[in-house]
This record gives structure tokens, sequence and C-alpha cells, in this order.
């Protein structure tokens, strides 16, 4: 909360930074429940990161363009100063629908039965430590590259992340394990079906 808050502050505006963080906090929550529950259960995973990634690219840089060219008005002479809020709202609104919930979900989809439960832990671990580091370096990248330039060092990687959901995510949405595992192999590798488990019923 303090993190959010501390982004409000420094947007510039005169809303009152606790109620707006607040507010973040439930358009969060809402999203993770609708959108974010609809998205993971039926929408494909290639095509609801890419929009995911791609709207928050889109609400990021227009957020950070107007930061940029009101970057020298003093708090209170902003014209809309409801703009960057909206957009920032919109932007964790989109970010639910994909961006946020699938790296986690899909550490139970890709990796194979016999390594799931170590991988699957793996990855919490990777992506806690990332967490942590990059909330640990934010006030130093907030003094770097001042409110406009976060929002469009944002705006960047939510660029990268359309580009790793069109050539690189797996696709898992409907798939079962064979046909996930046998996305990762060379194509002439790959198999037309399941073979049958040793012992299995014979015909």
């Amino acid at each position: 909360m303090y993190y959010t808050w501390n982004f409000v502050e420094r947007l510039g505006t005169t809303y009152d930074s606790l109620q707006v963080s607040i507010i973040i906090a439930l358009a969060r929550m809402l999203a993770n429940l609708t959108l974010g529950g609809y998205s993971t259960a039926f929408v494909s995973r290639k095509w609801a990161t890419a929009l995911s990634a791609g709207l928050g690219a889109i609400v990021l840089a227009l957020a950070g363009a107007y930061e940029f060219v009101y970057r020298s008005v003093p708090v209170g002479q902003k014209p809309y100063e409801w703009v960057p809020i909206s957009l920032v709202v919109v932007n964790i609104a989109a970010t639910m629908i994909a961006v946020t919930p699938l790296p986690w979900l899909m550490g139970g989809e890709v990796f194979p039965l016999r390594v799931r439960g170590s991988m699957s832990g793996a990855v919490f671990v990777v992506g806690s430590a990332m967490m942590f580091i990059f909330i640990k370096i934010y006030e130093e990248l907030m003094e770097l590259l001042q409110i406009w330039g976060m929002l469009f060092f944002y705006a960047v990687a939510s660029v990268v992340m359309v580009l790793f959901a069109v050539y690189l995510l797996p696709e898992t949405q409907g798939k079962s394990l064979f046909e996930i595992e046998q996305g990762f192999l060379p194509k002439n590798k790959r198999l037309s079906r399941e073979p049958e488990p040793p012992g299995g019923a014979t015909s």
C-alpha cells in the first residue's frame, strides 16, 4: 500500500493519494475476480497475454506522455488531473487479464508431472525474489527516471511482454499435458498421439 500511495503521490495531482490507492486496490480485486477469472478459464494464453500487455503499453505510454508534457506545471494547475489516475486504473485492470495471474498459473500447466512440484516451487521463489528486488530499487529508479520516465519504462516492458506472448509463450489453454510437452520438441521428434502406458489395456 505504501508503494501504491507513493506512486500516486508522484503523479502530482490534488486527489487524496490514500483514497486513490484504495480505489486502485479495489479495481485490482474486481478485475482479478472478473476479467482475470474469465480470461484464465476461457481465453487463449497467447491472445490474452498479448491483449493484456498491449492495453497496458498503450495506457502507460499515454500516462507517461501526460506526465512529461506537464512535468513543470505545479500541482493543482495541471488540466484534467483525473487522466493519469484513470489510465493507471485501466492499466491495473488490463494486467489482470493475463500479465499478472498467468506467470503463477502456468507453472502448473507447462511442467511435466515428475518435476511439477519442484519447478512450481522454483517459479514461486524466483518470482517472489524478482518482485522483492524491483520493489527495493523502486526509489532509485524513480529518482533516476522521474514519474514520466517510469511510466515509459513500464510501457516498454509491456511491449516486450507482447512480443514474448506472440513469439515465445507456449499455448496451454485447452491442451493436455502431452500436447503441451510436444510443443517444446522439434517438429521431427513430435508424436502424433500419446503412447499407451506400460501394462495398459490390450485390444
